[in-house]
């Protein structure tokens, strides 16, 4: 069977039911995915979504101001409850903020796979995370799990890559990425470099139509 696998910065759900948390569940049950990472949840340290028909599991951030009006980054993943029937599912890793590790267990044949809730915040945050250090960290983790089962990275990165490329050319048998976004930033390229080492391909303008992943007052990104 194939899994629907999605991401969506989310920008916040709030835990009471109001017009944030109808209109955001709305939008999970109309993405029909079988798996949907999230970002930047703002949830504060021990609090949970819930949604009927599917099990949250989730990171929050740990280290919240005390006069923080609300959570701040975060991650999560919503996963449909009937995968529970086949698969031994939890949080094997989140250590690290703004990486949170899943593991999929399948109980007929112990096959596993890793889906991967990320976030990166932008450069210029007021809580700014080093890149070099994230993206070294998460490749370390990879491999100590590679050899157990598929991964599969979902997040935002806030990594504008432009034109590079996430392969090594004429070595690697990769199709080429359309692109439509031409910006770059410090970010993307650690996050390019990070994907050449661990031989890990972005999605984004390869298999699904090509658009603009945000589009804001500050203009379009992919």
């Amino acid at each position: 069977d194939i899994l629907r696998l999605g991401v969506w910065n989310c920008r916040g759900w709030s835990t009471k039911t109001n017009d944030n948390s109808i209109f955001r569940e709305k939008l999970l049950n109309y993405s029909n995915c079988d798996i949907l990472c999230i970002c930047e949840t703002f949830l504060r340290v021990d609090e949970f979504l819930t949604v009927d028909g599917f099990r949250f599991y989730g990171s929050n951030r740990k280290y919240i101001h005390k006069k923080a009006t609300r959570g701040s980054a975060g991650v999560g993943a919503f996963v449909k409850e009937e995968l529970l029937y086949s698969f031994n599912i939890g949080i094997i890793d989140d250590t690290t903020e703004g990486i949170m590790w899943l593991e999929f267990s399948d109980k007929f044949s112990k096959k596993c796979f890793y889906v991967v809730a990320c976030y990166l915040p932008p450069a210029d945050t007021c809580r700014p995370v080093d890149a070099d250090v994230y993206f070294q960290t998460l490749l370390n983790q990879i491999y100590s799990y590679q050899h157990k089962g598929k991964i599969f990275i979902c997040g935002d990165m806030n990594a504008r890559v432009g034109a590079n490329s996430d392969f090594i050319e004429g070595v690697d048998l990769v199709k080429p990425r359309n692109v439509i976004d031409h910006v770059e930033n410090h970010h993307g390229d650690v996050f390019v470099n990070f994907l050449s080492d661990v031989n890990f391909g972005m999605l984004n303008g390869r298999y699904s139509d090509n658009e603009f992943t945000c589009i804001s007052t500050n203009g379009k990104s992919v």
